[in-house]
């Protein structure tokens, strides 16, 4: 499913608490998908506090009787940043349980509302989904107009056609939130430009994601519906109109035309997908792998960057480059595949799938060519997954191993194994053109 990058509707929701849920709810549908799940534009979330993280003294849940629901709240942000995410929600509950006994107002309203939200994505967290599917019914009750997070993370937790329904009612409120903020910059068309296309952006975004996540419930949950294929096929191109450079929306309509065999399209869509985000990784690839020869930073990043993030450059989850991969390799796209997984070990060089699915491609490209980085391959492959415990895979890398030339160049260690990364050169607007034509 998806991630919408929207602003929140209240301020105060601690953007750890929201990564947190977000990352729960991609675990969840990547389980229950029965096709492919085309990914999640979110952040990868981090749930756990790092060593040395300060402690929020435990004093403050016990004092929260003498506190406001305001306060409660600001206590509640403060323990979600230091990922005490129990204690937060104690305090989110003390905080609605006080809002309850005071007289209505707009204030409390928005105060709940928050609550509702906040304690939902922690129940996310902890695999409470019936709580939190009951907290943010509650927000929309509160609030049914403004907002359209709550219906995107329902409609996550939810399936089928109730899904779709809640997506479509989280479309109507991006749509006027749209259409609000082009009224709002022709009024002020000078004095607020930056901060209007920033929002128009993020709301374009939301709005391609939400019909990303509407193609794939027409692909798994409601796969059998008599109007699935025009359905996703709207879908699809709904989500590439309302963000032309949202790589999650290329991806999707590669998956509805790999499904319907119409593979040189298909093609096209990954390349344009590939094509929009690519570049910066080289670049940082390029800027790490140059730090790592000692050649000090490269001219002209002016980023401290730490480490490779595909997620937070793509939009897109390691895991949904996986299923990219798959994708690439059904399609007869090796070479890109094989770019694509060998830049994922720069950020993963023990993720298990990744090695396997480059043995994989690696004996469509490299069994003869070059045998020696194939068994660099299925040499790591094998020795992680008996350490794993996995004996079918094992098997299956010695036997790949055995049909190998022996190995005569004295390979060693994983730096020969790293691709040069070189741009595709694709023409990527004929791409888009001949790709929109299909849909």
């Amino acid at each position: 499913m998806v991630l919408l990058h929207g602003e929140t509707v209240f301020p105060g929701t601690p953007a750890a608490l929201l990564r947190g849920a977000e990352y729960f709810i991609y675990v969840y549908h990547a389980r229950r998908s029965v096709v492919r799940d085309p990914g999640l534009s979110m952040a990868r979330p981090n749930t756990h506090r790092p060593n040395g993280s300060p402690a929020i003294n435990s004093s403050t849940g016990s004092a929260s009787q003498y506190q406001t629901p305001r306060d409660l709240l600001t206590q509640a942000a403060k323990n979600v940043s230091s990922f005490h995410f129990k204690r937060a929600l104690r305090l989110y509950k003390s905080a609605l349980s006080q809002l309850d006994h005071l007289q209505p107002s707009e204030e409390n309203r928005r105060l709940i509302i928050e609550a509702l939200q906040s304690s939902a994505f922690l129940l996310l967290d902890e695999g409470k989904l019936k709580e939190a599917k009951e907290n943010f019914q509650k927000a929309v009750q509160l609030s049914p107009d403004e907002g359209y997070e709550k219906y995107m993370y329902l409609a996550q937790i939810s399936g089928g056609s109730e899904a779709v329904d809640l997506y479509r009612r989280g479309i109507e409120i991006i749509k006027r939130s749209l259409d609000a903020s082009m009224n709002h910059q022709c009024h002020c068309e000078k004095m607020t430009d930056d901060v209007d296309s920033s929002t128009k952006n993020k709301l374009k975004r939301a709005l391609s994601n939400a019909y990303c996540a509407i193609s794939e419930l027409y692909t798994t949950d409601l796969c059998d519906e008599p109007e699935a294929e025009s359905s996703c096929r709207e879908a699809v191109q709904k989500a590439t109109e309302a963000d032309e450079s949202n790589p999650q929306a290329w991806f999707s309509a590669a998956n509805m035309l790999t499904i319907k065999a119409q593979n040189d399209e298909a093609r096209r869509a990954l390349e344009k997908c590939f094509s929009l985000y690519w570049p910066q990784v080289e670049q940082v690839v390029s800027l790490l792998r140059s730090r790592e020869n000692g050649n000090g930073d490269v001219a002209g990043h002016d980023e401290e960057v730490e480490e490779l993030d595909l997620e937070e450059i793509s939009g897109m989850p390691y895991e949904a480059h996986i299923q990219m991969v798959k994708m690439m390799i059904e399609l007869d796209m090796f070479e890109r595949a094989a770019e694509i997984l060998e830049v994922m070990l720069e950020e993963d060089d023990e993720h298990a799938e990744v090695l396997y699915l480059l043995t994989v491609v690696g004996k469509k490209l490299w069994i003869n060519s070059d045998p020696d980085h194939l068994r660099y391959y299925a040499e790591v492959t094998r020795e992680l997954c008996a350490n794993n415990g996995d004996v079918e895979t094992v098997g299956e890398m010695e036997e790949l191993l055995a049909t190998l030339p022996q190995n005569d160049s004295g390979r060693e260690g994983e730096g020969d194994g790293d691709p040069e990364i070189s741009s595709s050169g694709e023409d990527e607007e004929e791409e888009e053109e001949e790709v929109m034509d299909t849909l």
